[in-house]
């Protein structure tokens, strides 16, 4: 992150008092408490830029509750290629990207409202996204088991296995050839997943601009 606002570090069982984490963050925290910190950040957080989880390393060293909204002036990044991790925000998140690898439990129990895209990808060892109000994006995309949950509406294009998601999606992953711009099809015309995340991980868009007609639809 471009700042280092304070927070405070709470035992394990001092979060679950207050915050109830375990009712809404599938990954059980209390296992690896001496191992992860529990970092609150109170009054809700505004931040300049991006803000990504720890870099350089496959297991997160800490979980983030930011008790009440929210706001990044950039893209939320949140990784976890090892034992996992959560991200719990009690408001609402706006921010112009969200991109999620790995396994990291992300939960806002207030709106989600992003410029661009919400995606989310290798979840099969327990990546997931909870939201409890309305999500409003330009995109949402889940593939590779990344697993989504929303409140009561998604104002998005929804790309995602049925499966993966409670919502009727507007097309499947393996729509994506025909749904993504030119330079993100690989050699055989598929749809290259990390050349597309690492995009999104900049901000840039991956969707064509002339869409099939389902897709401008669902984006209107």
């Amino acid at each position: 992150m471009t700042d280092h606002p304070a927070y405070e570090v709470l035992t394990a069982a001092a979060v679950e008092t207050e915050f109830k984490v375990s009712g809404g963050i599938e990954y059980p925290y209390r296992e690896f408490a001496g191992e992860q910190e529990q970092r609150v950040y109170r009054g809700g957080l505004k931040l300049a830029g991006d803000w990504r989880s720890e870099p350089g390393v496959d297991w997160n060293p800490y979980n983030v509750i930011v008790d009440g909204d929210l706001e990044i002036d950039g893209q939320l990044l949140w990784n976890d290629f090892g034992g996992g991790c959560y991200l719990l925000v009690t408001g609402d998140l706006k921010v112009r990207n969200v991109v999620l690898q790995g396994c990291p439990n992300v939960t806002v129990l207030g709106q989600l409202i992003v410029e661009g895209a919400v995606a989310g990808r290798y979840g099969d060892d327990g990546g997931v996204l909870n939201v409890g109000g309305r999500t409003r994006a330009a995109l949402v995309l889940a593939t590779s088991y990344f697993r989504m949950s929303f409140g009561p509406a998604v104002e998005a294009v929804l790309i995602a296995a049925p499966l993966d998601v409670d919502m009727d999606v507007d097309f499947e992953p393996e729509d994506l050839p025909r749904l993504v711009r030119p330079e993100f099809l690989d050699e055989d015309g598929e749809a290259d997943e990390g050349a597309m995340f690492k995009a999104l991980a900049q901000g840039l868009p991956v969707l064509r601009e002339d869409l099939p007609a389902g897709a401008r639809a669902a984006a209107a």
